[in-house]
């Protein structure tokens, strides 16, 4: 039932030895992944799915939604009332799991919108994040949070 949707994982085995500040600093303060954020019609038919993908228990939001922690994020599963009210987004009524937003943990959220701003990048402010809409070819919104 999310026939557009794939998810997969991997592990690095042996990996070399790095300066991981060095690989993880951006320009943007991002300082990783806070959250994925799926969309769905009826988001509880999902999380035998949810857990199998990520070892993480499946819990019921008050909102009606479902979130499941991961190892390095949390996966959000939202109804449409409340992607249209936390992201500004609408979806079909086709049923399955939709990539919807990809939200960032950052240091500095004003530091963020000011790089965004400097590179032309189209952005505003909603609820507490700097959200950066879809482009053509771009499947996610991308939200930066503090």
């Amino acid at each position: 039932r999310a026939p557009d949707f794939f998810a997969f994982t991997c592990q690095r085995v042996n990996m070399p030895p790095v300066d991981r500040s060095a690989v993880e600093r951006h320009a943007n303060g991002a300082v990783g992944v806070a959250r994925v954020v799926l969309s769905e019609q009826e988001p509880g038919a999902f999380p035998d799915y949810l857990r199998l993908m990520t070892s993480g228990e499946a819990h019921v939001t008050e909102a009606g939604g479902l979130s499941v922690p991961a190892a390095n994020a949390v996966i959000d599963v939202l109804a449409p009332v409340t992607l249209k009210a936390e992201f500004g987004l609408t979806r079909s009524s086709e049923r399955g799991l939709r990539g919807e937003a990809v939200v960032f943990k950052v240091v500095d959220l004003a530091a963020a919108e000011r790089l965004l701003a400097e590179n032309n990048v189209r952005h505003l402010r909603s609820g507490g994040m700097v959200l950066v809409p879809r482009e053509p070819g771009q499947g996610t919104l991308f939200a930066f949070s503090e």
